[in-house]
């Protein structure tokens, strides 16, 4: 097999996502080099499981006999992921096979571009869209110091400050051109991503969306035809039985009426299709969840909501510069839920100046959220999120010019071990982002405690839905057959619980710590300790075992 582009989707975390979708952005990259008469091949390690490296090893030795004279990363879409592990791949691949041919980066790399070329295999940044990317294919002949492709960076070039590069039409591009949904054909269950809009309409402090901003002149809401929309999903169903789409939008409701007319008539075109088993989520901000849009949406298919909520203090949302008020984010909640429509809610429980106050006002918060339908809320790791914002926005220079951030390597790693060299380098690339330092010393202790409380939640979450994603695709492990983490009623049990125990915790931790008169490690030490033991009750609850965390010697379920 001959190709000109090899593009990888390297793995960047430890989760298996049997039921994931594809890279959009990969999908779009692959339209655009179709149209323009490139042959590619995509190599998805997250979807393919290739989790250990002596199967990434083959894919790359396979690279090597293409006769591809570009390989590119393109790099998760979640931007505020420190991208060291998802680059991995590249320095994988170099000692693997060489440095074959140009190496380059795409996707989100628009935060501290530059510091990609810390890996010395790295000739070129794509900061553009899929334009860019074309174009440097086409330039990849002439001498690199005579380049000068709109878009893109490369490795010893002078910077020098670019006019604002073109945004790319999603109308003109065309439909994403699928890579691996095909698989679904042979029983895979898999969610089929959709791009409707591009852009967000609103002016938060700490979002990636600032840096595309000064990448692009602006980057405002700009949407797809509805129509074109509805399309789309109408092929994907025909042409691979896919029924469940997820809209990786940034912001799928666009601003004012414009906006509100918009999404009304995706809905209705999505419902003239007359297919009930259409099911979708989306990201949206809380002032455009209204009843008559929710109405439209649940009907069409809707089940799943993204609201960026951050706080349920106001001096907090007013600090992020979210444009939002506290009772707007509790009523778009209660909304959701009035229509059992599953909430996955992003928060900010941390940052440098959050006071004790500001804490327990998110606690009255959250309490009152959990008094509704708390099993509609998705895995509860939303409280751990303290905000460490990322270099090239408005919020992560002021964090820097104050020296409000301190390097990875001053702190232990929540992950995974990485040796001295490795942490260097993760520090590198880590986009301005490191640690927050909290000011008041009784948040910093409340701080630590959901760091260890939501490690401890994550660890237990991987391990089920690890154990469930080998099950469905055929993955057999010693107990397999009976084993109880496979249990769906359990499985459901488990999570539906799992945001009411864990904010209960939270409001435990933080009311004590508030009335003691300084913040003390014992305090902390006590705290975790009984939540460990709460925690290993809660499982004993439903699967009369504890599940199994990272740190334990074994795979299966102890007694």
């Amino acid at each position: 097999m001959t190709y000109d582009v090899a593009i990888i989707r390297p793995v960047d975390h430890a989760y298996k996502y049997a039921q994931w979708h594809e890279d959009i952005a990969i999908c779009y990259l692959c339209t655009a080099l179709k149209r323009k008469g490139f042959e590619y091949r995509v190599y998805d390690f997250a979807l393919e499981q290739k989790f250990c490296l002596e199967k990434r090893e083959h894919d790359y030795r396979e690279i090597t006999s293409s006769g591809a004279k570009c390989v590119v990363w393109v790099l998760d879409k979640h931007p505020t992921n420190n991208p060291y592990y998802g680059l991995q791949s590249v320095s994988e691949m170099a000692s693997a096979v060489g440095h074959i041919c140009h190496f380059s980066v795409y996707g989100n790399t628009q935060i501290d571009p530059f510091g990609f070329f810390e890996l010395d295999e790295i000739d070129s940044v794509v900061v553009g869209e899929e334009s860019a990317f074309i174009s440097l294919l086409e330039n990849l002949d002439v001498e690199p110091s005579e380049r000068l492709t709109e878009g893109v960076l490369f490795r010893g070039q002078t910077f020098s400050k670019q006019a604002p590069l073109k945004r790319t039409s999603l109308n003109e591009l065309g439909h994403a051109e699928r890579y691996f949904l095909h698989e679904a054909k042979a029983g895979r269950p898999l969610v089929a991503a959709i791009q409707a809009s591009r852009g967000c309409y609103a002016k938060c402090s700490f979002c990636f969306i600032r840096a595309k901003e000064a990448m692009h002149g602006g980057y405002g809401w700009q949407s797809r035809r509805p129509d074109d929309v509805v399309q789309e999903i109408a092929e994907i169903i025909e042409k691979y039985g896919v029924f469940d789409f997820a809209f990786v939008d940034p912001q799928l409701i666009g601003p004012g009426k414009t906006g509100k007319e918009w999404v009304h008539s995706l809905a209705c075109q999505i419902l003239s299709l007359n297919e009930p088993k259409i099911r979708f989520s989306i990201y949206a901000r809380a002032n455009d969840i209204d009843e008559e849009n929710i109405r439209l949406l649940k009907a069409a298919g809707l089940y799943a909501v993204f609201i960026g909520v951050e706080s349920f203090s106001q001096s907090m949302l007013n600090r992020l510069k979210k444009g939002m008020t506290v009772e707007r984010n509790l009523r778009a909640i209660r909304l959701l839920m009035d229509n059992n429509i599953m909430l996955r809610m992003g928060f900010i429980s941390f940052d440098a100046h959050t006071t004790m106050l500001e804490v327990l006002e998110n606690c009255s918060g959250l309490k009152k959220v959990m008094g509704w339908k708390p099993h509609l809320i998705t895995q509860p790791v939303f409280f751990n999120t303290v905000l460490v914002p990322l270099a090239d926005t408005p919020k992560g220079q002021e964090y820097s010019s104050a020296g409000l951030i301190k390097k990875n390597a001053e702190q232990e790693p929540n992950w995974r071990e990485v040796d001295a060299k490795n942490m260097a380098l993760m520090d590198r690339l880590n986009r301005g982002q490191g640690a927050t330092i909290i000011r008041e010393p009784k948040v910093r202790l409340l701080n630590e405690f959901t760091r260890i409380l939501s490690s401890e939640l994550v660890q237990r979450s991987t391990s089920i839905e690890n154990a469930v994603s080998d099950h469905l695709l055929g993955i057999d492990f010693p107990g397999n057959a009976d084993h109880e983490l496979l249990e769906s009623k359990k499985i459901r049990e488990w999570f539906a619980g799992l945001s009411e125990f864990a904010i209960s915790q939270l409001v435990l931790s933080a009311e004590q710590i508030e009335s003691v008169h300084s913040a003390e490690d014992s305090l902390l030490d006590q705290l975790v300790s009984d939540m460990r033991d709460e925690l290993e009750r809660y499982d004993r609850r439903v699967f009369r075992k504890k599940v199994p965390t990272w740190s334990d010697a074994q795979l299966e379920l102890v007694d």
